[in-house]
This record gives C-alpha cells, sequence and structure tokens, in this order.
C-alpha cells in the first residue's frame, strides 16, 4: 500500500511539473480591456510597443485568446510566446504597465495553491514561483524550493537541520 501511494504521489508530482513545463512560455494578462471586435494580437503587440517600449512581431505571439472567468469584469488574457527571451523580456518590463494591466507567470493550479499556503506559513517571509519551480524564503534567510505535496513545516526544518549539519561539517 505504502507504495502504491508513493508511486501515486510521484506520478502526480511529475504530472504537475509537466503540466508546469507546457506553460513555460505563457505569459497570463489580467484586466486588459480591448474593444468589442477586439483583435486581442494587434492590441497586445501595441500596449507591449507603448508601455514597455518593447517592439514584438506577430510571429513573436504564437497563440492569444482570453480565458473563461467565473468573476465579474474583463476575463483574463493567455498569451504564448515563441521562447524564453521574448518572455523575459516582457516581464522584466511588466511593472511598467499601465490601466492596471497586471502580467503574471500562467502556473499550475496545485503550485497556486503551494504560493498561497507558502505567503500564510508563518515561518516564511517570502514566496515566489520563478522557471518552473515555487520557492519560499524563511525570515532566517533560508531558501527552499518546495514540491506540491511537502508538508511546509516540516520541510523547513529539515532544510535548517541539514544546513546546520552542513555548516558543522557532517555529512
Amino acid at each position: 500500500m505504502e507504495d502504491t501511494m508513493n508511486k501515486s504521489y510521484s506520478a502526480l508530482s511529475m504530472a504537475n511539473y509537466n503540466e508546469q513545463y507546457s506553460r513555460k512560455f505563457n505569459i497570463k494578462m489580467v484586466n486588459f480591456q480591448t474593444e468589442n471586435d477586439e483583435n486581442l494580437r494587434e492590441s497586445f503587440l501595441k500596449t507591449v510597443k507603448d508601455d514597455l517600449d518593447l517592439k514584438l512581431e506577430k510571429r513573436d505571439i504564437v497563440a492569444i485568446h482570453r480565458l473563461r472567468s467565473y468573476k465579474s469584469g474583463v476575463p483574463p488574457v493567455i498569451v504564448k510566446v515563441v521562447n524564453s527571451e521574448v518572455k523575459t523580456a516582457i516581464m522584466r518590463k511588466k511593472k511598467q504597465m499601465k490601466n492596471h494591466v497586471k502580467l503574471y507567470d500562467d502556473i499550475t493550479i496545485k503550485n497556486r495553491d503551494l504560493l498561497k499556503g507558502l505567503r500564510h506559513h508563518k515561518d516564511i517571509d517570502v514566496a515566489y514561483y520563478y522557471n518552473g519551480s515555487v520557492f519560499g524564503k524563511t525570515k532566517d534567510g533560508l531558501q527552499i524550493i518546495f514540491d506540491i505535496f511537502d508538508d511546509i513545516s516540516y520541510r523547513i526544518e529539515y532544510e535548517r537541520t541539514k544546513d546546520v549539519n552542513n555548516e558543522n561539517g557532517e555529512s
């Protein structure tokens, strides 16, 4: 039974990793207002040029469409760019966006839930997503990569113990 449970956790963790990897070049936009007869690609390219001072070509956008939203207001937009260079260029300047438009990495629901749990944990100072992984930095400065099945408190204590043992020359 324990072996089956371990394999199940491993399979779900790998599935989450693969789903996250498939979103590697995606950017999620919220509050992106356009006209009724919207051409999202053209609107996005113009916004990026005007707000971020980046000149992108039509070919830099692989796909773009609105997501279904159950909340009132403007539905979010998902943008898939051609490569990591384009995504990095956009994300580095994302704070320059105007009209309350926000840009985010497109992360899986499981990773989003993990981030939320980390942000509410008493020992975590900062939690963030970067390059396919979820990180937490403790209040005492220890940086840890977390998995979706980690017990956050146990993992922090484990990493602290490991860190102390390394400092003492123990293996």
